[in-house]
């Protein structure tokens, strides 16, 4: 099996010469690889994939908790119109009687 160039490989996705880099994960997974060796890379994918899904979910979260903060900030302000509204219509009723 040959080894890949992990860091010609990160270049090249920060560069977006995505053509060269799959080129460069196709010639890597066409080679000739152990069922020690296939059985390596499929750990180190999952492991990968579940980084990937990790880091996908702490934004995901992160963005719910920005959103609830905002909601709680809108109903907070619409409580305090709403009560400065009703103090308002009981003034307006004491000073009528």
């Amino acid at each position: 099996m040959n080894d890949i160039d992990t860091q010609k490989l990160e270049k090249l996705m920060e560069e977006q010469k995505w053509d060269e880099a799959r080129q460069m994960l196709e010639d890597f997974f066409a080679s000739e690889m152990t069922p020690e060796e296939k059985g390596a890379i499929y750990t180190n994918m999952a492991m990968v994939y579940m980084k990937v899904m990790n880091r996908i979910n702490e934004q995901y979260e992160q963005a719910l908790d920005d959103a609830l903060m905002v909601l709680k900030d809108i109903n907070n302000t619409e409580r305090e119109v709403l009560d400065a509204i009703n103090i308002n219509k009981i003034r307006k009723q004491i000073q009528e009687n």
